[in-house]
């Protein structure tokens, strides 16, 4: 068991002890229901997710994702991961990517940039959405505000990995 797994389960643990002694039996089984139904939800994403990426992984050569995404790949590296975090389809696509990037050599920076683009400009999807309930105006405020805030972020989490002496790679 590796270290996040035993966070996630110790996290489980406290919330379990937590719900049931604060507010009882039923809530603590109505918690679990919900949180069942939400698992049945998102196993097909999950699972197409890192199908996707398990694929890509072997199928684009190591050489190329060196060269796009490495760590000497400059603004091409951030600008190919701020794209594919904007067009993918949600965190159950970029978030397996981004391990598939890191295990393939990507550097911190465009894997970093990959994962807040898919959540801070991402989501193409939630637009109709967004749309029903705020007006169009709001998620194209919601773009141009956050345009570039992957960028930044992908650039300072490589300097502070790079300061700290961190080596960021997938959960293996």
């Amino acid at each position: 068991m590796n270290a996040n797994t035993l966070v996630l389960l110790c996290a489980f643990a406290v919330l379990l002890v937590l719900t049931f002694v604060l507010r009882g039996q039923e809530t603590l089984l109505g918690g679990l229901r919900y949180g069942g139904s939400t698992l049945l939800e998102v196993i097909p994403l999950m699972v197409l997710g890192i199908g996707i990426a398990g694929l890509l992984r072997v199928l684009v050569p190591e050489q190329w994702v060196s060269t796009a995404v490495g760590p000497g790949s400059g603004i091409r590296g951030y600008l190919v991961g701020w794209t594919l975090g904007a067009v993918l389809p949600g965190p159950y696509t970029f978030l397996p990517m981004a391990v598939a990037m890191l295990d393939a050599g990507a550097g911190i920076g465009p894997a970093m940039t990959l994962v807040l683009s898919g959540s801070i400009v991402g989501g193409l999807a939630k637009v109709p959405i967004e749309i029903a309930y705020l007006g169009w105006q709001f998620p194209v405020l919601r773009f141009l505000s956050c345009l570039f805030l992957p960028l930044v972020g992908g650039w300072s989490a490589s300097l502070l990995a790079r300061l700290l002496g961190l080596m960021v790679r997938g959960p293996r």
